[in-house]
C-alpha cells in the first residue's frame, strides 16, 4: 500500500511537472512568436524609415534647387530693374535732347524765315 501511495504521489508529481513543462513550452512558443512578430515589425519600421529618409533627402535637394533658382530669379529681377532705371534715365536724357533740338530747329527756321523776309524786302527795293 505504501508503495502504491508513493507511486501515486510520484505519478501526480510527474503529471504536474509535465503539465508545467507544457505550459512553459507554450509560454516559450508565445514569446518566440512575439519575438518573430516584433522582428518583422522592426524590419518594416526600418524599411519605412529608410523610405522616409530618402523622401526627406529628395525633398531637401528639391528645396535647395528651388532656393537657388529663386535667388537667380531675384538677381535677374534686380538686373532688369537696374536696366529699366537706366532706360528711364536714357529716355529722360533723350527727351531733353529732343526738346533742345526742336528749340534749335525752331530758331534756325526763324532765322531762315527772317533771312528770306529780308531777301524779299531787299528784292522789292
Amino acid at each position: 500500500r505504501e508503495v502504491q501511495e508513493k507511486l501515486r504521489e510520484v505519478t501526480a508529481k510527474l503529471q504536474a511537472r509535465d503539465s508545467e513543462v507544457r505550459e512553459l513550452g507554450q509560454a516559450g512558443q508565445t514569446l518566440k512568436d512575439a519575438g518573430a512578430e516584433a522582428k518583422a515589425e522592426a524590419t518594416d519600421a526600418k524599411r519605412e524609415l529608410g523610405a522616409a529618409k530618402s523622401t526627406i533627402t529628395r525633398m531637401t535637394s528639391e528645396m535647395t534647387e528651388k532656393a537657388h533658382r529663386l535667388a537667380a530669379l531675384e538677381r535677374s529681377v534686380q538686373d532688369l530693374n537696374a536696366q529699366m532705371d537706366a532706360t528711364k534715365r536714357e529716355k529722360i536724357a533723350l527727351a531733353s535732347k529732343l526738346t533742345r533740338s526742336e528749340d534749335e530747329n525752331q530758331r534756325l527756321r526763324d532765322k531762315v524765315n527772317a533771312a528770306a523776309e529780308r531777301e524779299k524786302e531787299a528784292a522789292r527795293t
